[in-house]
């Protein structure tokens, strides 16, 4: 990858096909991580592969997310186009119209908004299991599991939403590369979501490798061994894809 440099009022990078294809499979699998029913952490493997056996691509990230995961590109696992998150309105996405259709049915209402902001009948969100979802959503308050709960209720369903939009800004920005045969273009008002969604990768695959301040390295359990090195691999691509964006503002 070429770092971000500013190209008059647009951030632009070069990234290989490779660089392009993962990044959108990581945001399509973060995406699926994030819907509300993803509570639970990753399945147990059904069979032990063993320290020899050589791990592809696919192998690691189903290490990192638990799930199975494609990293191939329009029509992969939470590709764009892929007719889930982001997929095109042909493909059955929804596309441009539909949601000017929408908009014309629902119009903004902030009343109504408040008023189910402030429901005491909110139906509560459950502590995540999962321990990646945990680092993502935190407890608001350590030694207060009510007040936690609470926070929880009235703020999480809408983070996970923001979440979930800043990661599918990312993906369109870079299947517009068309599999990098473009440079990779982020408009300074995407620039945050794509931070963010850099952000949130390097926390899931920091806590699916045990990466803290206290073992910077991670926990040499945590994966394969050569898994692990390669999604540390993809670790410090993310931090360095991130520093180089944030270099060029």
């Amino acid at each position: 990858m070429k770092r971000f440099r500013k190209r008059g009022r647009v951030y632009q990078a070069v990234m290989e096909e490779f660089e392009v294809g993962l990044m959108t499979s990581l945001c399509g699998q973060l995406i699926d991580l994030l819907s509300p029913e993803a509570t639970s952490g990753p399945e147990e493997p059904t069979e032990d592969v063993g320290d020899s056996a050589e791990p592809d691509v696919g192998t690691d990230l189903d290490e990192l997310f638990g799930d199975p995961i494609d990293l191939g590109f329009p029509g992969g696992v939470g590709a764009p186009g892929a007719g889930g998150a982001g997929g095109r309105a042909d493909e059955g996405g929804a596309g441009p119209r539909d949601h000017e259709e929408d908009e014309d049915k629902d119009a903004f209402d902030p009343f109504a908004l408040w008023e189910q902001e402030l429901d005491p009948h909110r139906p509560d969100v459950e502590r995540p299991t999962d321990p990646v979802l945990l680092r993502l959503f935190p407890d608001a308050y350590r030694g207060d599991d009510k007040a936690s709960a609470e926070f929880r209720r009235y703020t999480e369903p809408d983070q996970r939403q923001h979440k979930i939009e800043d990661a599918l800004i990312v993906m369109a920005g870079l299947e517009a590369s068309d599999r990098g045969q473009r440079p990779v273009k982020v408009p300074p008002e995407q620039v945050e979501p794509w931070l963010r969604t850099l952000t949130a990768l390097r926390l899931v695959i920091a806590e699916r490798l045990g990466i803290s301040d206290a073992h910077p390295q991670g926990d040499p359990g945590a994966a394969l061994p050569k898994a692990r090195d390669f999604m540390l691999e993809v670790y410090d691509w993310l931090a360095y894809v991130q520093e180089t964006l944030l270099g060029a503002l």
